[in-house]
């Protein structure tokens, strides 16, 4: 049922897979598969027409970032960032992605504690451009004050 997202394990009833139980025992899963449902999916679908309208990377211009996918899909035209920072739901929906996202092992912050060399910056300033966490900005600092 559904590509084995449900099963039925006597005719007539329906019952959780392993697949399907996971969204219910881990909320997060269910707002990432509501993300990617709702926001990524279309568009991603809207890759095509944006390849269309915006061509080869050798002709693009100052408005090309008007043309993603992303703006299509959006009727925006405002870069990717600013949209979502001028969208209070979209905001929240984003934050919760990233969210989600950091903390998965692929996404682990020690990733990049680990991957650069912090101290090599000496007395430098580092700005967190993320939109919802200083969480890694505040790593970066904990590991220079050490």
């Amino acid at each position: 049922m559904l590509i084995n997202f449900l099963r039925e394990p006597i005719s007539g009833q329906v019952a959780h897979s392993n697949t399907s139980a996971s969204f219910v025992k881990s909320p997060n899963l269910m707002e990432l598969a509501k993300f990617f449902t709702n926001r990524s999916a279309p568009m991603a679908a809207k890759m095509v027409e944006s390849t269309a309208l915006w061509g080869s990377s050798k002709n693009r211009d100052h408005t090309a970032y008007r043309k993603t996918a992303y703006n299509i899909e959006n009727a925006t035209c405002l870069p990717i960032f600013e949209h979502i920072a001028s969208e209070p739901e979209l905001r929240k929906e984003y934050g919760n992605y990233m969210k989600i996202q950091s903390q998965g092992r692929g996404m682990n912050m020690k990733h990049l504690l680990d991957g650069y060399d912090w101290e090599s910056l000496g007395d430098a300033l580092v700005v967190d451009v993320s939109l919802e966490s200083t969480a890694y900005l505040n790593a970066i600092y904990f590991v220079n004050q050490t």
